[in-house]
Parts: C-alpha cells; structure tokens; sequence
C-alpha cells in the first residue's frame, strides 16, 4: 500500500546509508534497495551504498507524483480498480456540514461500472445560489451542473 513518506527529517546536506535512510523514513532497508533497483542514485566509490538526502528526498517526491491521478469532470476514483471511472447511477448527497462561509459539503456517489464498487468524490456548493449562467449539460439532475467538478454529462 502507498505511503506517505516523511520528508522533512532528510537533511540534504548528509549523506545516508541505506539503513540510516530507512531509519530517518520509517520504511524496511529493503524498501531502499529496491528504490536502488528502481532507479536511486547513489555515491559511486564508496563501500556501503551511500545516497545523498537532496537525491533521496527529490525520488521520493518523484515517486509520490507519478502515483497521481488527476481526475476530470464527473469523475471519481475506484479504489479496487485503481484507475478513474465515470460512475454508474451518479447522485448528489449532501454530507450535512457547512464548509467556510456560504458553502455546503456535498458529494458524487455512484457504483463503478467495472467492478460495482460504491465510489465517491467530494465537493462544495454555494447555499446562497446567486442565479449565474452556466454552459448547458444534458444531466439527469438540475443540481448536477451547479457543482464546477460534475458538469460532465454522465
């Protein structure tokens, strides 16, 4: 499972071990050695593999980047499938709490259509509606096209 790795216990002007880069992260010196294997740069001439921490901390927030997946309007993520899906029989439920000012937590709920797990994605929307014209979207729900990441048609 992906973690979140502590970076700011890096120094970058240290060099590390692989066991003492595990230690300051809090992951198995395994995890460093395959992050070798994957591409880890380390200080060529010396006897126990060394990384510098600027080098370290940089892969590492390599690592965490790539991993992203942006989502487009009207989507969510599928946690089983790994992967974005418009969701199946999408519908907009009101979470019951006020963010900020003026703005109310809803969220998409809907079913993925590979493996028919519930999947969600959270939003807010403005109590006090001040009518703006908005693009057109064919949806099934009027209240679906106020909310700026649903205005996809599903």
């Amino acid at each position: 499972m992906p973690k979140q790795y502590t970076l700011r216990h890096i120094r970058n002007k240290r060099e590390y071990r692989f066991q003492e880069a595990a230690d300051t992260i809090g992951v198995h010196v395994r995890t460093i050695q395959i992050w070798h294997k994957e591409g880890l740069p380390v200080i060529e001439g010396l006897s126990p593999f060394t990384v510098k921490g600027k080098v370290l901390r940089a892969f590492i927030k390599h690592r965490e980047k790539s991993r992203k997946r942006p989502l487009k309007d009207g989507e969510c993520f599928c946690l089983p499938c790994r992967k974005p899906v418009s969701p199946c029989n999408p519908r907009i439920e009101s979470n019951g709490r006020e963010i900020g000012k003026g703005k109310e937590s809803v969220s998409l709920v809907g079913t993925c259509p590979i493996c028919g797990t519930k999947v969600n994605r959270y939003a807010s929307r403005n109590i006090n509606k001040k009518k703006k014209k908005l693009k057109e979207v064919k949806s099934p729900c009027l209240e679906y096209n106020d909310l700026p990441l649903f205005s996809q048609q599903l």
